[in-house]
């Protein structure tokens, strides 16, 4: 379905330059589309691989029903081009070209419908994906884990919250409907992966599943939830951490990857998801690493933990039974 310049500028500017490259040229239908929604009293439409902001600014005011300000379309591409999902038409012979062509990772995006997450980040991937966190609970009782929607039936968590929590139930956050399990799915070759899925009698409903990623560069910045045990509160709650990846490390005890994260995460927190600004899990929280320090040691900062992960590509190979 067409995006509106009104309801989303970004995605109607990233949409109209896809369909303006000249692979697109057979999409006539979704071209017709586009146009109907945004520009329908204009009959000559150039669909010619680039854009220059004053024609479709020309051609969306045009439009009465449309109270797009040209201020907004102008602070829009801005936006766009800060994020690098839009660069100037490098192809244009004149030096003072204002023609602009949507990029590799703008075309990716706007497919994946993610632009919105790479370009708001941390609070947009909050409000868009937190009913998609499980809470992992035994009722009456203090232990509590995480876990993330995977498959309409499918959990995904860490092996260790699964192995401590016996005859636990799954709560989404926002969600009153408290879930079965049906089945608990660990690694068979692996044994010491501590990642674990859970299977559901029922698909849920009404709540999306997330998907993995592979792209996570150094310091890019993630975002964190789990449940995580609060002092004085009455429940648990859905807490949201913001850090960077520090580095991918793979522990002495195994060869199995693990995402080093700028931020301290608790107990409550295994196997939650770690989320990169694609809107895409790219590890799962397992364990804080730390050293022991005793009494002779002269700061504490020797014993604070760095907050590891393991990578999402496990994930991916326990949901296909490979491990």
């Amino acid at each position: 379905m067409a995006k509106n310049i009104i309801d989303d500028p970004a995605g109607a500017i990233l949409e109209f330059l896809y369909l303006t490259l000249p692979k697109n040229n057979d999409k006539y239908a979704e071209r017709n589309e586009w146009k109907k929604l945004n520009t329908p009293i204009f009959p000559d439409l150039v669909w010619n691989g680039s854009l220059e902001p004053h024609i479709l600014i020309y051609y969306i005011q045009g439009n009465k029903r449309n109270p797009v300000q040209k201020s907004q379309i102008n602070r829009t591409l801005k936006k766009l081009e800060q994020y690098d999902l839009i660069e100037s038409y490098t192809l244009d012979d004149s030096i003072n070209t204002q023609k602009k062509v949507i990029t590799l990772i703008g075309e990716e995006l706007l497919l994946r419908n993610r632009y919105l997450e790479y370009i708001h980040g941390g609070q947009y991937i909050i409000e868009k994906w937190k009913k998609s966190v499980a809470k992992i609970f035994v009722p009456n009782e203090k232990g509590i884990g995480t876990g993330f929607l995977i498959s309409p039936n499918r959990i995904a968590t860490a092996k260790h919250v699964v192995d401590d929590l016996h005859n636990f139930k799954i709560q989404f956050e926002e969600d009153p409907n408290i879930y079965e399990v049906a089945k608990i799915i660990r690694p068979k070759l692996i044994t010491d992966l501590d990642l674990a899925i859970i299977e559901l009698p029922e698909n849920v409903k009404g709540i999306q599943s997330f998907t993995t990623g592979t792209d996570r560069n150094l310091l890019e910045e993630v975002v964190i939830l789990g449940y995580p045990p609060i002092p004085m509160s009455d429940d648990a709650y859905l807490i949201a951490s913001k850090g960077e990846v520090s580095t991918i490390i793979a522990k002495y005890t195994n060869d199995i990857q693990h995402l080093i994260i700028s931020t301290f995460v608790r107990g409550g927190n295994s196997g939650g998801p770690i989320i990169n600004r694609r809107g895409d899990v790219i590890g799962i929280i397992t364990e804080n690493l730390y050293n022991k320090i005793n009494h002779e040691e002269e700061g504490l900062n020797e014993g604070l933990g760095f907050s590891a992960g393991i990578v999402s590509e496990w994930l991916d190979d326990l949901n296909n039974g490979k491990v």
